[in-house]
């Protein structure tokens, strides 16, 4: 509907957050650039050494390719250049005053008066007596009164008259130069400066590396990627590397670095962008397009723009309803992948949190066995963590830490999210994600059993399904090459899961059209966003397409036994929402909304 009828983009407040931006990526390259200037006086050279031994068989590769012309060691020379801080200053680049033609001619132009020809002393005399007439400001006419007594002495230099020309003439070149930097430029724009600022200023270990591209020089010669300086990486050196007091400055530059991109990347993506997008509509309206199969399991991309792109936060805010009388509403299927999950490899304790009499909290489940590593002794089984999860003593705090991470661990390791991958996510050590894998791993047992099965078929039959039938082939599955096996055993045990996810968002879309919901209501989709609907509704009719859409969403996949269970929030903008749960009331719906209207009177 969207892409057709168009969606609204709240240009002020999109201003708003792009201004905001601005003064966040300012103020943050500013603090990184003074813990710098007081922490990274001297050149850091075991940091040096270990980033050019890491590279060295990559400058050997590029320098034979390039036929030895280019220069390992002007290599090494960069990186100890990069491997201190020096703050940046503004000085004026100018050629000091000397008394040739093109000198005294630059002087000339800067104050408005014409070139010189000759430096003879007749000829200046000349060009003296030729300028007495001309209107002329009192800086033009104080430089032709120094002129002829400091002439005579052009070829010493050093007479009281030349010296008064030449301080004034540097005056005036000085005055008229441009404005250079001098100093570490840290443009956090460029990989490179990003990559020395970790690892030589900050002298970081190497944990995470660039992807290799398929046929790069590194790919031919087997080389490892260059060190990292995504977010990954950035949140791995957080988690292991800036734990302690003495690395808590680090943890700062970090911190400051990342809340730099992160306003850098909003500004890339969303605010330079989308205003040049609306241009091409009217009234602050743009017409996002849809892939319907646009991934490989077969799950919605977008474009121009992508919608899809927009994480949870304040960018949606920019998304308001194209009439005053409605909101945007989102109805969401509540732990999709999860349920998806479960249903597939049929572990009862999984299973428990969705079906039967006595349903579980999942989270807590896993958060059961994670308590370990968070220092609670011996075992802890569901009962009591339940029963003291919401205690104000130490224990119910770190019950509730337990549950949280629980959570994390759910969410990352069903796909087989990896120990540092856990890291990151919840900034911790690496041997601690280790451990909370472990307990995830004896919360749910049945789970490895089925991964390791879905590979097995994947390599007899050639493809894998989901369940609703479609088909993934997989022609490296068997390949001899580990690396490329192991990258399609995790797509194979990732597609019945996303694509049947996929598949679902399909048969609602399909449901919604055949039954007419969003007309006969006079709402409209503006997007599917993966496990979610958001929509544009009247106010008048929100309770009967909540629940219309819900009843639609509300599957069980062929062969499974545990239903979807969609849950619905709305609010006066894509960003803002304000939750209603899974079968809201008419009252429930007349206070949110209620309280929306306060809300904009204010």
């Amino acid at each position: 509907d969207a892409h057709l009828k168009g969606c609204k983009i709240d240009l002020t407040r999109l201003q708003f957050m792009a201004e905001e931006d601005a003064r966040v990526a300012k103020l943050s390259k500013e603090k990184l650039r003074d813990l710098l200037a007081s922490r990274c006086k001297e050149p850091a050279f075991e940091a040096v050494h270990a980033l050019y031994t890491d590279q060295l068989g990559y400058y050997k590769a590029k320098a034979a390719l390039k036929g030895g012309c280019l220069d390992i060691k002007e290599k090494k020379r960069a990186l100890k250049l990069n491997s201190f801080y020096t703050p940046l200053k503004a000085v004026k680049c100018f050629t000091p005053f000397i008394p040739t033609v093109t000198c005294l001619s630059k002087v000339a132009k800067i104050l408005g008066m014409p070139a010189f020809k000759r430096v003879s002393i007749p000829a200046l005399m000349d060009y003296v007596d030729q300028q007495k007439g001309a209107s002329l400001g009192a800086k033009s006419r104080e430089f032709l009164k120094l002129i002829p007594p400091a002439s005579t002495g052009f070829k010493k230099r050093d007479s009281p008259s030349y010296k008064d020309l030449e301080s004034f003439c540097n005056a005036v070149l000085e005055a008229g130069a441009e404005e250079v930097f001098e100093g570490t430029e840290l443009n956090l724009d460029s990989p490179t400066q990003k990559q020395y600022l970790m690892y030589l200023l900050l002298a970081l270990p190497i944990r995470f590396r660039t992807t290799v591209q398929a046929g790069s020089l590194r790919d031919k010669l087997g080389l490892p990627g260059s060190p990292s300086t995504d977010e990954d990486a950035v949140l791995m050196a957080l988690a292991n590397d800036c734990i302690t007091d003495a690395t808590s400055w680090k943890r700062e530059a970090l911190e400051n670095l990342r809340r730099h991109q992160k306003a850098a990347t909003r500004k890339k993506n969303y605010w330079d962008v989308y205003p040049l997008w609306v241009r091409g509509g009217v009234n602050g309206i743009i017409h996002p397009g849809l892939n319907s199969c646009g991934t490989l399991t077969r799950r919605t991309t977008g474009r121009n723009p992508n919608l899809l792109q927009i994480a949870k936060g304040k960018v949606r805010t920019m998304f308001i309803p194209r009439h005053k009388d409605n909101v945007i509403c989102c109805i969401d299927f509540a732990s999709q992948e999860l349920r998806l999950n479960a249903d597939a490899c049929k572990d009862p304790t999984w299973m428990s949190a969705y079906i039967g009499d006595d349903l579980k909290d999942l989270h807590s489940l896993t958060g059961c066995k994670v308590a370990a590593a968070l220092g609670l002794e011996g075992t802890v089984d569901y009962g009591f963590f339940t029963q003291h999860l919401n205690d104000e003593s130490a224990l119910g705090k770190t019950l509730r830490l337990a549950r949280k991470v629980g959570k994390t661990v759910n969410f990352s390791a069903q796909f087989g999210g990896q120990k540092e991958t856990l890291s990151r996510k919840l900034l911790v050590p690496v041997d601690t994600s280790a451990l909370y894998l472990e307990g995830y791993n004896k919360t749910f047992p049945k789970l490895q059993a089925w991964k390791d099965s879905v590979v097995r078929q994947a390599k007899q039959n050639g493809f894998v399904t989901t369940s609703y039938g479609n088909r993934r082939h997989c022609e490296g599955i068997n390949s001899s090459t580990r690396s490329e096996a192991a990258r399609w055993e995790r797509q194979v045990i990732n597609y019945p899961i996303q694509g049947t996810a996929a598949d679902m968002l399909k048969v609602v879309l399909t449901n919604l059209y055949r039954k007419k919901t969003l007309k006969r209501f006079d709402a409209f989709l503006i997007a599917p966003i993966y496990d979610e609907l958001v929509l544009e509704i009247p106010q008048n009719n929100l309770k009967e397409v909540i629940h219309e859409v819900s009843d639609i969403m509300s599957l069980t996949v062929p062969g499974g036994s545990i239903p979807m269970a969609p849950v619905a929030s709305f609010g006066p903008s894509w960003g803002e929402q304000y939750e209603v749960g899974e079968d809201p009331t008419q009252e429930k719906i007349d206070e949110l909304l209620s309280k929306i209207r306060g809300v904009a009177a204010c």
